[in-house]
């Protein structure tokens, strides 16, 4: 059960934040001097990226021709950096 706590706690965050700043966003749009029309937009456009969004890296990598080539070869090493003696 441990394991799904930092997952847990994102998502906690996320809805959080996206059901404090949603109701509120539209509103801040029209005040600062742009229509309706703009809010409505910008509002639309975030909701269908949740839409769009999943299959993105999905589609991307099918695109891209040399991605499965970048898969298969092997991750550098670090570099590891040598410990320097502190001074207070």
């Amino acid at each position: 059960m441990r394991q799904h706590a930092p997952l847990s706690a994102f998502y906690f965050g996320y809805y959080a934040a996206l059901g404090a700043f949603t109701p509120y966003f539209a509103r801040w749009i029209v005040e600062s001097g742009h229509g309706a029309w703009l809010a409505s937009v910008c509002l639309s456009l975030w909701y269908a990226t949740r839409i769009v969004a999943p299959a993105a890296p999905s589609t991307g990598a099918m695109l891209d021709g040399c991605a499965l080539a970048h898969a298969a070869m092997p991750p550098r090493p670090l570099k590891r950096r040598r410990p320097t003696a502190r001074r207070w």
